[in-house]
């Protein structure tokens, strides 16, 4: 928390000179904001937006219309910057409106990405509507708000109303565009009526910004500044200074975002103008083909004529004569067209001699006499036929190509049985019947895969096989899979096991070197097979290391099930014992080779930020069976943004040195050591850091360290920074390196920091260093500094930003080599005293040697790699054989509706069952117990955690399925009764029932309504609603419905969400007439996507009320017929544990009574809908919670009170003495 500015002295009169005479002054407005994104429409008021934040030091801020976030981040960067105690919530449905216009899911996605990782510890982004955010903001709490949602006068105003019971008694309000005068916008109209009631101040630039102070309590309560920035707005001089201040600032901003738009407009234009000579050329290139297609067509056009002459003759002179139904006459056409037996082509024959008839007669009539010759003519063709043979029929060219392919093979076309049974030829089956089921005709032609490839040609109707032969054979278009196609080495046949290497393609000289290195070590106890993409240059460099090569298949956005197929192919022909994918760029193939049955062992060499977009993680993530990061600052890292990784199997080897893979020392040349320590710096402390010339690197740091370290120690001792490259270019080549440069001289540190290019000998210039500065931001594999170090070079780093960072900081000598994150101040000290103590410096330059040969040795490295391949390895194998077990269970022991979901939001090609086992596998923790993490329920009624918890350990082999159907599915706290809702009819069931249904989205009342009318049962209602107003709507929504049992709408505190109406807001003596009582709510979950919370309601609804079937009426029964049975809730398939409510729930179930210890794994009603009898429920009453007791909105998505209260439900009834079950209708899942 900063200090307020400070009083304003006596002479100070006027607001710009108060503002120059505090303490803080105009600092905070010279902030340079982190985000500038387009529009630039806010971005001149982001000086004020500093500003304002760091002297109102608000306890709540509320932006109301996020967009791309210019503003939004700009305030929260100086809450951040500053210190300050605020909240900050920033509200947005994100799709647009008419006025900004509409736009799509990446302006959200990229806003959220840059934006969590920063503020999120302190500010939420609120997607929802603007009165869904009212209702999680607490009354009075807002002392800063900032309205830019739509600017119509009626939009603005509602806004600013219903938000004013938000606003505290220090309000600041913020509006923009004041200063707008367009048809549709009328927030300067509305500004004008704020001004006649509050106190004001207008900025009149980029499109104007009002600023009001709507607070309750005294003016001169706020800081001075603010308090003089209200009443200066009259009578003042220097209010234009301030203005024109502020407005200087904010162009500056306006520019860079302009300048940024421009710049990605004429790069679009560059590309623009590239496809439209491309397109130019083809389009000659056409009109060329056209052309001569035309003159060919004249030419032909003669000849077409007189037939299409005589084609008019016979419409005109038969006119309505065709009595035949032209559908079957089209279908028997198709039928002739497919065929390629000589009956068919006789058929054909004959019917083109009828047609040439027709055409010549004109007309259907067939006489006598015409009938006589005819006969006359069969006669004597029949006669001619006996003395010379049969004649020649017409043949159809692409029946005859088929056949002559190859590409139709009886041995294999799967449907040869049925051609048979129907007399009909092979070949005309499969161009009828076959190649729509997708039947292969032959190995070399896959219609499915043709179909995938070419889904115009599947539609047109023309037939795959046949486009084929006809056209896709000469444009080289591919019939069988990417699988089938590729080449696979023949590899001799040795006493070693195989590793297949991942290896992604256009490796830097450093990644090339680590790889080689890698395979050289492999190589010591196994065959190294590598993996490269289509066309790598770099395949003669690993042959040339006697790793044999696998190509992947040449084809462009392959998809996934044929990529399936390649890996799969890979692993049965080549057998490697395991994987290792050794950086993330090659993690596409890890689930398909984990799919496989291969056991795979990822290296992550990146922090999570650096993975984008951010869904990619998941295609590594929970399918390699191994995980390896190089420290545990970059495991958090996707911790953080990937909770289910927490819980999963990981292994931490720290990055290893490694040199030249031939054994060769790292030589500088003359030139590379003239340039970093020529004669006149032999004294020179030199630091060295290293890298590409890019922001990533941290060569901007590098300069700012520099420039904080000076020329030389107080002792007088030369100072040197040499940034080592191999990027550097001359010209207009590489725009950063003319930045660096730049930066360079403005910052006047030319004769003591300079750019080298060391041409891929960074290593050498490294050893010519007295020390290493590893200044990235972000740096995972920290190879420079390993080098660094195991040349006994110190090195210096920030914690939490590197590898290195977490082994040196665990050595007693080394830890003070570690800054904090990005703090130059204890770094600059640091090179200092290593600079003038030598004895200091030996020290550490001992340890770090020491460090690199007893931590980071390579070899010791690529034996932990081989350990953890066996471990995968064995993994899959466990997998493959519990895969066997439950595949064979008869009945089916595995439900792929209940894991998959009805519509599952993963469309990866999968095997649910391998799928399951998998992420099973690798969520096991190294402790005895397996914690739940994002899995899946396998089937209704079993839980397996709970087994697992139960009866297994960590170590165990089985998976807790296969487990529990190898001793002989024993009943126990795993499995559970199962109440089935398929078919299930709306029968009356004698049982006193009480339905209570809290409504916050009343909009939801019709629908809840229309689901309990499928039942047949007498069911009382009680609905809660937070005010008034929907009580209103509710007994509207009731007064057009009949139901048998009462019904009530009351009104409760809008307080713990559903659960807190349920629990303090009914009667608890009007409940004791009921036997049974249900709980559901209008649930929309706004912090979930809306589809994903429709889906969520339907699926308690239709398990709970009913729609499809009599769901109330099956709970009431199994009540009615179980007098133990205590608590009822759909059988959810995911399975979640405690998370953050493990400590709340240890409370309540104290003062439950409970005695033992709450579980790890266990069932509960998620979504906190349920039927419960009344007698289970007490525990859960005698809590005695009050309204007091629940957390204010907005709240977090867990470890609250209303979080934990679902999950101590079951345990409430366990307490009473019942038990539990659950519904299930496979028609309906989530």
């Amino acid at each position: 928390m900063t200090k307020p500015a400070g009083p304003i002295s006596e002479d100070s009169t006027t607001l710009w000179q108060a503002i120059c005479a505090s303490k803080r002054g105009l600092e905070p407005a010279l902030s340079i904001p982190d985000r500038l994104v387009h529009p630039d429409s806010w971005a001149g008021h982001l000086p004020f937006a500093a500003w304002v934040m760091a002297v109102s030091e608000p306890r709540r801020f509320v932006e109301l219309g996020v967009h791309t976030g210019n503003s939004y981040c700009t305030f929260a960067q100086a809450v951040a910057k500053y210190q300050l105690n605020t909240e900050c919530f920033g509200i947005d449905h994100w799709f647009g409106d008419e006025q900004a216009g509409l736009y799509g899911e990446d302006v959200y996605a990229d806003l959220k990405s840059w934006h969590d990782p920063r503020f999120g510890h302190f500010s939420r982004l609120m997607r929802m509507s603007f009165a869904d955010g009212r209702q999680q903001i607490e009354d009075g709490s807002v002392d800063l708000l900032h309205i830019d949602g739509l600017h119509t006068y009626e939009a603005v105003r509602e806004d600013f109303e219903t938000y004013l019971p938000k606003m505290s008694d220090r309000c600041i309000v913020l509006f923009h565009d004041t200063n707008v005068y367009r048809e549709d916008f009328g927030v300067w109209q509305y500004f004008q009526e704020i001004k006649a009631k509050y106190p004001t101040f207008e900025f009149i630039h980029s499109n104007g910004l009002g600023v009001a102070y709507t607070g309750s309590a005294p003016i001169e309560n706020l800081d001075p500044l603010l308090a003089l920035l209200f009443s200066s707005a009259k009578g003042d001089e220097t209010v234009a200074t301030v203005r024109g201040y502020f407005s200087l600032l904010g162009d500056a901003h306006m520019r860079a975002v302009q300048l940024g738009d421009k710049q990605r407009w004429g790069e679009d234009i560059l590309s623009r103008l590239h496809e439209v000579n491309l397109e130019l050329g083809a389009v000659t290139r056409d009109r060329d083909a056209i052309s001569a297609q035309r003159d060919a067509f004249l030419d032909e056009r003669e000849s077409l004529m007189p037939k299409a002459l005589k084609w008019d003759r016979l419409a005109v002179n038969t006119g309505g004569a065709f009595s035949l139904d032209l559908d079957e006459i089209n279908e028997a056409l198709n039928v002739l067209y497919n065929s390629g037996n000589p009956q068919a082509l006789q058929d054909r024959a004959t019917l083109k001699r009828q047609f040439a008839s027709l055409i010549q007669t004109g007309t259907m009539d067939v006489g006598y006499e015409e009938l006589a010759t005819r006969a006359g003519k069969r006669v004597k063709a029949k006669l001619a036929r006996m003395l010379k043979g049969a004649p020649e029929v017409e043949t159809d060219p692409a029946i005859e190509a088929i056949r002559t392919s190859g590409l139709f093979d009886e041995n294999v076309y799967a449907l040869m049985d049925q051609a048979r049974a129907d007399n009909q030829d092979p070949l005309e089956h499969y161009l009828q019947t076959g190649e729509a089921q997708r039947q292969a005709p032959s190995a070399g032609f896959d219609p499915d895969y043709y179909a995938r490839r070419n889904p115009d040609v599947d539609t047109s109707g023309f037939g795959l096989l046949r486009h084929f032969i006809l056209f896709g054979q000469a444009e080289d278009r591919p019939c069988v899979t990417p699988a089938k196609r590729m080449s696979m080495p023949d590899l001799a046949d040795t006493d070693q096991a195989r590793v297949l290497l991942l290896v992604e393609p256009d490796l830097t000289a450093v990644e090339m070197s680590f790889t080689l290195n890698v395979i050289k070590q492999l190589q010591a106890s196994k065959d190294v097979i590598v993996l490269l993409q289509p066309g790598d240059a770099q395949a003669e460099v690993f042959t040339s290391r006697d790793a044999a090569i696998v190509e992947f298949p040449d084809e462009n956005d392959m998809e996934a099930i044929d990529r399936n197929e390649v890996l799969a192919r890979i692993v049965a022909e080549l057998h490697p014992e395991f994987a290792i994918s050794l950086s993330l760029k090659s993690r596409i193939n890890v689930r398909g080779l984990a799919a496989a049955g291969l056991g795979i062992v990822q290296l992550v060499d990146e922090f999570s930020s650096a993975v984008r977009p951010f869904g990619s993680a998941y295609e590594f993530l929970p399918w390699a069976h191994r995980l390896v990061f190089p420290s545990q600052t970059v495991a958090a890292s996707f911790e953080a943004e990937h909770t289910y990784l927490s819980r999963r199997q990981k292994d931490i080897i720290a990055p290893p040195a490694y040199g030249d893979v031939d054994g060769q020392e790292p030589i500088a040349d003359a030139a590379l050591r003239n340039r970093i320590r020529p004669e006149r710096d032999a004294d020179a402390f030199v630091v060295a850091g290293a890298g590409d010339l890019g922001p990533q690197s941290g060569i901007e740091t590098f300069l700012a360290l520099a420039v904080k370290a000076g020329a030389a120690t107080k002792s007088g001792r030369q100072l040197k920074f040499v940034w080592l490259t191999s990027d550097v270019h001359s010209g207009d080549e590489n725009a950063y390196h003319r930045l660096i440069v730049e930066q360079i001289r403005r910052a006047g540190i030319e004769g003591h920091c300079q750019i080298v290019s060391a041409n891929n000998a960074a290593e050498a210039g490294i050893g010519l260093a007295d020390a290493f500065a590893l200044t990235a931001p972000l740096d995972a594999m920290s190879r420079f500094a390993v080098s660094a170090a195991a040349a006994g070079k110190p090195v210096f780093c920030f914690e939490n930003g590197s590898s290195v960072a977490d082994v040196l900081a665990v050595d007693a000598t080394l830890k003070t080599l570690v800054s904090p994150y990005l703090d130059l101040e204890p770094m600059v000290a640091s090179i200092h005293t290593l600079a003038d103590d030598k004895d200091a410096y030996a020290a550490r330059s001992k340890a770090s040697a020491d460090l690199v040969s007893s931590h980071l040795d390579l070899g010791a490295f690529v034996e932990n790699l081989i350990c953890i391949g066996a471990l995968a390895k064995q993994d899959a194998e466990l997998i493959g054989n519990d895969y066997q077990l439950i595949r064979a269970a008869e009945p089916p022991a595995f439900n792929e509706n209940v894991f998959g979901g009805s519509n599952s939001a993963d469309k990866y090609p999968q095997d649910f069952l391998h799928t399951y086992l998998l992420r099973s596998r690798v969520s096991r923790t190294t402790g005895s117990k397996l914690i739940p993490t994002d899995l899946r329920r396998p089937l209704a009624g079993f839980n397996p955690l709970i087994y697992f918890e139960d009866l297994m350990t960590s170590d165990s082999a089985r998976d807790p399925l296969a487990d529990w159907l190898e001793n002989g599915k024993k009943d126990g706290r795993w499995t559970h009764d199962v109440i089935a809702l398929s078919g299930r009819k709306s029968e009356p069931v004698e049982i006193k029932a009480l339905l209570h249904g809290h409504f916050f989205y009343v909009d939801l009342i019709d629908e809840f309504l229309d689901k309990l009318q499928s039942n047949a049962s007498t069911i009382d209602v009680i609905i809660t609603v937070p005010d008034d107003q929907k009580a209103d709507y509710a007994m509207q929504a009731l007064s057009r419905v009949v139901l048998p049992g009462t019904v009530k709408v009351e009104v409760v505190r809008n307080a713990g969400r559903d659960i807190g109406p349920f629990l303090s807001g009914l009667d608890p003596d009007q409940l004791q007439q009921y036997d049974v009582i249900g709980h559901v709510h209008g649930k929309k979950s706004p912090h979930v996507e809306a589809a994903m919370g429709d889906t969520w309601r339907t699926f308690l609804w239709e398990h709970l009320i009913g729609g499809q079937n009599a769901a109330a009426d099956a709970c009431l029964a199994a009540f009615k017929a179980d007098p133990e049975l205590g608590l009822v809730f759909p059988e959810d398939p995911h399975l979640i544990g405690w998370d953050a409510n493990l400590e709340i729930a240890e409370e309540l179930a104290t003062k439950m009574g409970r005695t033992a210890p709450l579980p790890n794994a266990f069932d509960w009603p998620v979504g906190t809908m349920f039927w419960a009898r009344r007698e289970a429920l007490k525990p859960m009453f005698d809590l005695g919670l009050d309204w007091a007791d629940y957390p204010a909105e907005p709240l977090p998505e867990d470890g609250t009170l209303l979080h934990t209260l679902e999950r101590v439900m079951l345990f409430a009834a366990e307490q009473a003495g019942f038990g539990y079950a659950t519904t299930h209708l496979p028609e309906v899942q989530r």
